[in-house]
C-alpha cells in the first residue's frame, strides 16, 4: 500500500513545456524538495543508508530477490562489482526515483518493477536496461514519462510483459514491435493518439490493455494479432469500432464502451470464442441483435444507452451468467427472456422504466442477485414480494424499497455487526503516556463504560468506513455514480478502477481518516492536550513520510488548500493561515466531552491549523459538539441540533454566514447539491451531509446515499459515518465493510487506548 503525495504534486513535478508555467513548476518542485526531502536531506541521508544496508545483506546472502519498495528514495547506490549477478527480481517501487544508477548490472535479472516513482526521462534508466538481456517483465506504470522512445527495446529479445500504464505518453517507438515475444502490454491511461503503424507485428501478444487514451483509430496491421485473447479499448475516442478487430478470432475478452461510436462492427458474430464484452457507456442507440449470436458470451454489459428493448433473440445466449442493462430505456423484457434459464444467475436492469416488474423474470429459477432500483415509475411492493417469492436461488434482491431479505440470504450485503454487547469484549491497551487528565469525573455521562466506548469506537471507525466507500464516487457527477454503481449497494470490490482509485488499495481509506489518526495520536500522547503547533510539524511529517508502520510511502489525496498551506514559506512559523478541516476533527468530541467550550476550544485550535476561514471553524464545532452530546448519553435529536447549532453560530461573524450555516444544516440531499462541481468542498456542504445522515439509523444506507450524491464523496462519508457512528455504535456499523478495512485493527488498538485514558487511572 503507497498513499503518495496528491495530484498537486504530480501536476508540479510534471510540469508544461517550453511555457510561463516552467517558472513556476521549478520553484513548486524546489518547496516539494524542501518539505518532503530533497536528495541531499537529512531524512534521504537516513533512506538511503538503511536501503543501502538491506541491500548489502541481500547482496551478501546471494538474493535472488531484492525488494526495496515504499521507501521515499530519491536516488539508489548499490554495492559495486558482480554483488547482484545472481538477482532475478528488483522491486524499486513507489519511492521517488528520477533514475537508476550507472554500473548497475544484473544479467540474471528476470523482472524489474519500477512502479509508482517520479521517473521522466527514459534516458535515465536505458543503461541499466540495455545490461538486462534476461528481462522478462518491466512495470514503469504510474510514473512521469512523457516518452519511452530512448528505452533499448532491440536489448530486451526476451520481454514478454510490458507496462507503461498512468504515464502522460503520446505515443509509442516503432522499435517497441520488435518484442516479438511481447505477450502482455498496458499502455492504459495516457494520451496516445495512435499506436505504431507496425503495430501487426506483436503476433506473440494476448492481452492489449489501451483503455483511457485519445486513440481514434487503429492501424490496418492490428489484424494480424491472431494470439489476442483479451483487449480493452475503453474510453478512447473511437467515433467507430474498428472493423479490424474482428480479425482478432479468438478473442475472450472485449472492452470498447466510453468511446463515441454510434454502433458496433458488422460482422462482431465473428468473435465466436468471446465470454466478456463490455459496451458501457455508449452511444449506440439499439440492442445489436448480432450480439444474440455470441455463442461463449458469459458476461456481457449494454448500459447507459437509448436501447428501449432487448430482442426476442436473447435468449441465444445460452451460456450467459451476468447481464447488465441498467441505465436503459426499457420499459418490458422479451418474453424469451426466461429462457436464459439455467445459465443466468445475476441481472441488473436498474435505472429503466418498467411500469411492472417483468412476468418473465419469475422464470429465471437460478437467479442469485437481481437489481431492480432506480426504476421510474416505483415498481409496486407486492409484485417485488411475488417475485422474490417465486425465485428460490435468490441472494439479494434490489428494488426501490432497497435491499430485501430473500430466502438464500446467506451471501448478501449486510449481515451480523462486527460489535458485541458482550463488555469484557473490550480489552484496552496500555496507555502511552501516565496520568488522569482524560479520566471521566463522575457523572460526565449516563452511558455505561461498555456503550461509551461502542461510540468512540463508532465515531473512528465509522470515519474511516464512510472515507473508504466514499472513495467509489469522488470527483464523479452525481450522474456518473448512479451509472456505475445503480442505486447501491456498494462494495469495495464493485469500485470503479481509475486513474484516481487506484492509488489506493482496496478498502483502504484516504488522507480525511489520515488526518483524524493524526489528532488521536497526539491526544494519546499529550494525554487530550491539543497544540496546534506540533500538529502542524506531526501534519508535515505525515505529507512527507505516511503512518511507516502502514508502508506508506508520504501522505495521499491531500486537498488544494492543506496542500497550498504545507507548502507555505512560513507554514511552521504561523500554521493558523490559509482557508475543509472538518474531516479531521470529529475525534476532537471525545476528549473532555463533557465539558462543551474545552470541546470548542480543541476544535477551533486545530482547525486553524490549514483553515483561517470562521466557516471552517463553525462546521468542525458543529459536529464535535454533536458528538460531545451524544456521549454525554443525551438521545434527543433536536435537543443535540439545538446546542450544537448554538455554539458554532457564535463563531459566525456576520449575518450573511449565519443564515447560510442554518441553510445547510437543516438542508435536504437534493438541497445540498453535494455534485456541484463548482463548490464540491464547501464546508458546510460536508456539514450538511452528516446533519442528514444523522437522521438515519442505518449507517450503510445513509452512506451509501451520500457516496451516489458523488462530488468530495470521501469527505462527505467521513464527517457523516463519524457522527452517525457515534449516534449508533460500533456494534452498529456494516460487518461486511468493517471486515475489508485492510488496517481495522490497527486503528481500533488506538481508538480503545484513548477509551482506556478514559475510563482507568493510569
Amino acid at each position: 500500500m503507497w498513499r503518495s503525495v496528491g495530484r498537486w504534486v504530480a501536476s508540479a513535478l510534471t510540469g508544461a513545456p517550453e511555457n510561463s508555467s516552467d517558472m513556476f513548476v521549478h520553484s513548486t518542485t524546489e518547496r516539494f524538495a524542501q518539505i518532503f526531502g530533497g536528495a541531499d536531506s537529512p531524512r534521504q541521508q537516513r533512506l538511503l543508508a538503511v536501503a543501502a544496508e538491506q541491500l548489502q545483506q541481500a547482496a551478501e546472502a546471494r538474493a535472488e530477490v531484492v525488494e526495496v519498495t515504499r521507501r521515499g528514495l530519491t536516488r539508489l547506490s548499490l554495492p559495486g562489482g558482480a554483488a547482484f549477478a545472481a538477482v532475478t527480481r528488483l522491486d524499486l517501487s513507489y519511492n521517488r526515483l528520477s533514475e537508476l544508477p550507472d554500473g548497475l548490472c544484473m544479467p540474471q535479472l528476470r523482472e524489474l518493477v519500477l512502479r509508482g516513482n517520479h521517473l521522466q526521462a527514459a534516458d535515465k534508466i536505458a543503461g541499466v536496461l540495455a545490461q538486462t538481456p534476461a528481462l522478462t517483465a518491466l512495470d514503469l506504470s504510474h510514473n512521469l514519462l512523457r516518452s519511452v522512445d530512448a528505452l533499448p527495446f532491440e536489448r530486451l529479445p526476451n520481454l514478454i510483459r510490458l507496462s507503461t500504464r498512468h504515464n502522460p505518453l503520446v505515443t509509442l517507438p516503432d522499435a517497441l514491435t520488435k518484442l516479438s515475444l511481447l505477450t502482455h502490454l498496458d499502455v492504459g491511461e495516457a494520451v496516445l493518439y495512435s499506436l505504431p503503424a507496425e503495430f501487426g507485428q506483436l503476433t506473440a501478444l494476448q492481452a492489449l490493455r489501451a483503455d483511457y487514451n485519445e486513440l481514434s483509430e487503429l492501424p490496418p496491421s492490428f489484424g494480424a494479432l491472431k494470439a489476442l485473447r483479451v483487449l480493452l479499448l475503453d474510453h478512447n475516442r473511437l467515433t467507430t469500432i474498428p472493423q479490424v478487430i474482428l480479425e482478432c478470432g479468438g478473442l475472450l475478452r472485449l472492452q470498447i464502451g466510453g468511446n463515441m461510436s454510434t454502433s458496433l462492427p458488422c460482422g462482431i458474430s465473428r468473435l465466436s470464442q468471446l465470454r466478456i464484452l463490455h459496451v458501457s457507456p455508449s452511444n449506440v442507440p439499439h440492442f445489436p441483435e448480432e450480439l444474440c449470436q455470441l455463442p461463449a458470451l458469459q458476461f456481457l454489459s449494454f448500459s447507459g444507452t437509448k436501447c428501449d428493448q432487448l430482442p426476442e433473440a436473447i435468449s441465444q445466449l445460452q451460456c450467459l451468467a451476468t447481464l447488465e442493462v441498467r441505465w436503459n430505456c426499457l420499459s418490458e423484457l422479451p418474453c424469451s427472456f426466461g429462457a436464459l434459464t439455467p445459465s443466468l444467475t445475476k441481472l441488473d436492469a436498474s435505472g429503466n422504466i418498467f411500469a411492472a416488474v417483468p412476468p418473465c423474470l419469475t422464470q429465471l429459477t437460478n437467479l442469485q442477485a437481481l437489481n431492480l432500483g432506480d426504476n421510474s415509475p416505483r415498481l409496486a411492493n407486492a409484485d417485488i414480494a411475488q417475485l422474490q417469492q417465486s425465485l428460490p436461488q435468490l441472494q439479494w434482491l434490489y428494488c426501490d424499497a432497497g435491499l430485501l431479505a430473500c430466502s438464500a440470504n446467506a451471501g448478501a450485503p449486510g449481515g451480523a455487526a462486527v460489535g458485541s454487547d458482550n463488555e469484557a469484549s473490550w480489552q484496552f491497551p496500555p496507555s502511552p503516556v501516565v496520568g488522569d487528565n482524560l479520566l471521566l469525573p463522575d457523572g460526565a455521562t449516563s452511558l455505561s463504560p461498555h456503550a461509551l466506548v461502542d461510540k468512540v469506537m463508532g465515531l473512528v471507525l465509522g470515519a474511516a468506513i464512510g472515507d473508504a466507500i466514499g472513495l467509489a464516487t469522488e470527483f464523479m457527477t452525481q450522474a456518473q455514480a448512479h451509472f456505475q454503481y445503480g442505486g447501491g449497494p456498494i462494495d469495495f470490490s464493485d469500485f470503479v478502477r481509475c486513474r484516481h482509485r487506484n492509488r489506493w488499495i482496496l478498502g483502504d481509506w484516504t488522507d480525511d481518516t489520515d488526518q483524524m489518526v493524526l489528532i488521536l495520536q497526539q491526544l494519546l500522547e499529550t494525554g487530550g492536550d491539543v497544540d496546534a503547533k506540533k500538529f502542524a510539524l506531526e501534519l508535515l511529517r505525515w505529507a512527507r513520510e505516511g503512518f511507516s508502520e502502514l508502508g506508506d510511502g508520504g501522505g495521499m489525496g491531500i486537498g488544494a488548500t492543506v496542500s497550498s498551506v504545507l507548502m507555505h514559506k512560513d507554514y511552521l512559523i504561523a500554521p493558523h493561515q490559509a482557508n475543509g478541516a472538518i474531516m479531521r476533527t470529529g475525534v476532537l468530541g471525545v476528549p473532555f466531552f463533557y465539558r462543551t467550550a474545552k470541546v470548542v476550544a480543541n476544535t477551533v485550535e486545530i482547525a486553524k491549523v490549514t483553515h483561517a476561514d470562521p466557516r471552517c471553524w463553525a462546521s468542525c464545532v458543529a459536529v464535535t459538539v454533536a458528538c460531545a452530546l451524544l456521549l454525554r448519553g443525551i438521545t434527543d435529536y433536536q435537543q443535540i441540533l439545538a446546542e450544537c447549532k448554538a455554539e458554532a453560530l457564535k463563531l459566525l461573524p456576520d449575518e450573511e454566514s449565519r443564515k447560510e450555516f442554518l441553510f445547510y444544516s437543516q438542508a435536504s440531499l437534493k438541497e445540498l447539491t453535494l455534485c456541484d462541481q463548482q463548490a464540491i468542498g464547501y464546508t458546510f456542504k460536508a456539514m450538511g451531509a452528516a446533519f442528514h445522515a444523522f437522521s438515519y439509523d442505518d449507517h450503510e444506507r445513509a452512506i451509501t446515499n451520500l457516496t451516489l450524491e458523488a462530488g468530495d464523496a470521501d469527505t462527505n462519508c467521513c464527517v457523516a459515518g463519524a457522527l452517525l457512528g457515534c449516534k449508533l455504535g460500533y456494534s452498529q456499523l456494516p460487518s461486511h465493510w468493517l471486515a475489508k478495512l485492510p488496517h481495522r485493527l490497527w486503528l481500533e488498538e488506538q481508538v480503545l487506548q484513548l477509551c482506556g485514558m478514559m475510563l482507568h487511572s493510569s
